[in-house]
């Protein structure tokens, strides 16, 4: 009989513990999917932005080819980076939904993803933001140097130039500077997520068990 009691009472205990567990590994799993939302849908608004400044920068590109010498010089960079803008925007715009979709069904269907695959993507991310950073910097300096020596030399098509690089750098810069930061929120997200199994066990082989005493 103590056996029969001893049995009935771990059974009672196990599953208290599984719909413990349960609830917290859902409970997790919910709050990494609202962390995902919230992450890809600044993203995708911000792609937005990109496209936007890449359309424009075409356009006045264009327009300012028609000008002076001054204005022309400013149109090249404009445009050659208006195009790098509306070309990547449009990749992040187009491709957010599906990657979110699969994000979130792995975290149902394989947690362990998130943590072997999307946190390494999500690092590989950030270093790539460091190097853009470095790029940016580089071609702010750049170009503010360029205008200066245009300005010495007197040559309008130089000052354009650097007028036209050192305003698209500091934009990029600007943009990326915010995507790096919710990066960085994400990837530590992805990070304390935990993947939490609840224990498993048969209740009918558990019965059956105390049956047999």
């Amino acid at each position: 009989m103590k056996i029969l009691v001893f049995i009935i009472f771990c059974t009672i205990c196990f599953s208290e513990v599984y719909a413990q567990e349960s609830v917290s590994a859902n409970s997790q799993a919910e709050l990494m999917r609202q962390n995902m939302r919230q992450y890809f849908a600044a993203e995708k608004n911000e792609s937005l932005f990109f496209m936007g400044a890449g359309v424009l920068s075409l356009l006045g590109g264009g327009y300012l080819l028609t000008k002076d010498s001054f204005s022309r010089g400013i149109s090249y960079p404009v445009m050659a980076i208006g195009l790098i803008q509306l070309t990547v925007g449009s990749i992040v715009y187009f491709k957010t939904d599906s990657q979110l979709a699969n994000l979130e069904e792995k975290t149902v269907s394989d947690p362990t993803y998130l943590r072997t695959v999307e946190l390494p993507r999500m690092k590989t991310v950030n270093y790539w933001f460091d190097v853009y950073k470095i790029i940016e910097i580089s071609l702010l300096a750049g170009g503010i140097t360029t205008a200066i020596i245009g300005h010495q030399r007197e040559n309008n098509t130089l000052k354009g130039v650097g007028t036209g690089l050192a305003a698209q750098s500091a934009i990029m810069l600007v943009l990326d500077f915010f995507a790096e930061s919710r990066a960085d929120k994400y990837t530590e997200q992805l990070e304390n997520f935990t993947v939490a199994f609840a224990p498993t066990f048969d209740s009918g082989l558990i019965m059956a068990a105390v049956f047999r005493f």
